[in-house]
């Protein structure tokens, strides 16, 4: 799926928190590795159940009420007449112009049906459930932050502050996958994949649910605990289930824009990568890190 606007936004750069082996492997391979969630270290990290709001008992009066609506008129829609509720609901409102309302024979009409939906609805739900678990070991992700100097981070993701963090460069020229990122979004619960008023819309002919936009934007939700990396992701979907749950992209030499070192990356590791960088991109920056003396934070300074 690609984004409407390319590129996808208007940053020119991310940074990428890692370990000195892993910038080892990066500048040597000159690729970067795209995961599957399966991998992260965050279980609730895209692997969450897809949520429904659906209440089982409530399903067939709300739909009766939204039909309703429409054939007295309450609610202007546009119906889709290919549709067989679309053309039901049609019939049913010409009848209403024509014979005026009785509740009671709308409802007679309508109820058996909508109440044989409800084991079709818990049947999508699963359906949906299964097609999620199958897409997850499909699922290509690449995360990136906007920021270089968040000291957890640098303890989380670059051993302990020993290892690395590059400034990658967006290129739209080039068309590097930077370019599709997109920004995480926190929040305090999982997110509902579509509600019952979605469900009940497409039903009833009123509006057809994007599936894959769902989907794509469920790949960017993740719980608010996190909302310090301010990440942003690509992400992609295999066509096939794959052995490996990760794949390699290639490295441009210009995204290598600097190198951040950490307060306690070694001097030995600094300058193979240093080297390293060079190889890429004779034009890179490097940063060394230290601890401010007055604050919890890391101050750099051009080496």
């Amino acid at each position: 799926m690609q984004p409407e606007k390319y590129p996808a936004h208007d940053k020119t750069h991310f940074y990428k928190y890692m370990s000195a082996e892993t910038a080892f492997l990066i500048l040597r391979n000159r690729n970067f590795r795209y995961s599957s969630p399966i991998l992260f270290n965050d279980p609730f990290d895209i692997q969450t159940e897809l949520l429904f709001d659906f209440d089982k008992k409530l399903f067939p009066e709300l739909v009766f009420e939204e039909i309703e609506k429409i054939i007295l008129g309450k609610k202007t829609v546009k119906l889709n007449l290919k549709d067989e509720w679309g053309q039901a609901i049609s019939l049913l409102k010409a009848k209403v112009e024509e014979y005026g309302y009785s509740r009671e024979c709308a409802k007679s009409t309508t109820v058996p049906s909508i109440k044989a939906l409800t084991d079709v609805m818990e049947k999508t739900r699963s359906d949906y459930n299964k097609w999620w678990q199958d897409f997850l070991p499909r699922i290509r992700v690449f995360s990136v932050s906007e920021i270089n100097d968040n000291i957890l981070m640098w303890a989380h993701y670059s051993n302990k502050h020993e290892g690395v963090v590059l400034k990658l460069r967006v290129l739209p020229k080039l068309g590097n996958l930077l370019c599709a990122a997109g920004p995480v979004i926190y929040r305090e619960k999982p997110p509902l994949f579509f509600s019952m008023k979605d469900w009940i819309d497409e039903i009833i002919s009123i509006r057809e649910i994007d599936h894959t936009k769902l989907y794509w934007e469920y790949a960017y939700i993740k719980s608010d605990i996190w909302s310090y990396e301010q990440e942003w992701r690509v992400w992609d979907m295999l066509p096939k289930r794959e052995k490996n749950l990760y794949n390699y992209n290639r490295l441009y030499p210009e995204e290598i824009e600097a190198v951040y070192f950490g307060c306690r990356t070694s001097e030995q590791n600094r300058t193979e990568i240093m080297n390293l960088a060079r190889e890429v991109n004779p034009k890179v920056l490097f940063f060394q890190g230290s601890k401010c003396s007055d604050k919890f934070a890391l101050t750099f300074s051009q080496i």
